[in-house]
């Protein structure tokens, strides 16, 4: 198994911007493997997109690998510039502030900077996870999910577990939630996560409108309407802001990427082509923060 791992890498890293494609033989000859072989890996690699063939036993690297490179980009764009964006949200609202990404089941929270009157919440740390109904970004990242998808996801999720009396327990409350949602354009969590702390949330979407992640700022319970009044605009701003840095670095990407696929493909492939790791849960608990940190993974 692990021989043909190695195999496979050494395969893909023959292809490059200067010999993009590359046939069964040749690549059977540079490896030094019989021909059987090298035709049994590129068939596999096909088969699941991260090559393509373009003509008789020849071979490009495929649409997937651009979709895992981009995948890549986003998240070091995320943690080359979220901190900083999100220390000044943090200043100005003077509240926690957070990025979390959906690893497709739960909600993973990547980086957090705290605010001079933030409450801090410790299963919102870096690196930690939470059920997605759960909160406002778990929701705003849920809502542009097709409804069965959504429903198989929370099941393989936990289910809607309540952790507060304020948690959404039924399917059809939260599919009303997901539909004010993606209406209004942000997320709220009136206590569902965390008796007397609230928050609102927005995505951070891709250049395709996906969206990567999700920027919320979370409260104490009596502060959540002067949030929403005071400081949507501006939580809305740092998203698009990090939405540009996103782009930015996609775009340099596939300036400088030797290995970038060539642009003479055809519409139909364009268009195929068009996660963190999750540690343990932790025990929440909630304490007030005093100063504008910031925590990444």
């Amino acid at each position: 198994m692990l021989k043909t791992i190695v195999r496979t890498g050494q395969v893909l890293e023959l292809f490059t911007r200067s010999r993009p494609e590359w046939g069964v033989t040749e690549i059977a000859s540079a490896l030094g493997v019989p021909k059987s072989n090298a035709h049994e890996i590129v068939s596999s690699l096909a088969s699941i997109d991260l090559l393509r063939r373009t003509g008789r036993s020849r071979y490009r690297l495929g649409w997937r690998i651009m979709t895992m490179a981009s995948e890549v980009v986003e998240a070091r764009a995320l943690r080359q510039h979220a901190p900083e964006h999100m220390r000044r949200l943090a200043r100005a609202t003077h509240e926690t502030c957070h990025l979390a990404v959906w690893d497709g089941r739960r909600l993973i929270f990547v980086a957090r900077a705290l605010g001079v009157d933030g409450i801090v919440q410790q299963h919102a740390e870096a690196g930690n996870m939470l059920v997605a109904h759960c909160s406002a970004s778990g929701k705003v990242l849920l809502a542009d999910l097709p409804w069965d998808e959504v429903v198989d996801r929370v099941e393989r999720g936990g289910g809607l577990v309540a952790r507060t009396p304020n948690s959404i327990t039924s399917f059809e409350a939260l599919r009303d939630e997901l539909t004010l949602v993606g209406d209004r354009g942000w997320g709220a969590n009136r206590e569902e996560a965390d008796l007397g702390v609230s928050g609102v949330a927005v995505a951070v979407r891709q250049p395709d409108g996906r969206p990567v992640a999700a920027l919320s700022v979370s409260v104490a319970r009596e502060r959540f309407d002067g949030l929403v009044q005071l400081h949507l605009p501006l939580i809305r701003k740092v998203a698009r802001q990090l939405e540009k840095a996103i782009a930015d670095e996609i775009a340099l990407a596939a300036h400088e990427d030797p290995r970038e696929v060539d642009s003479d493909a055809s519409p139909a492939e364009a268009e195929r082509g068009a996660s963190l790791v999750a540690p343990a849960r932790r025990e929440a608990r909630t304490v007030v923060g005093r100063d504008a940190t910031v925590v990444t993974v």
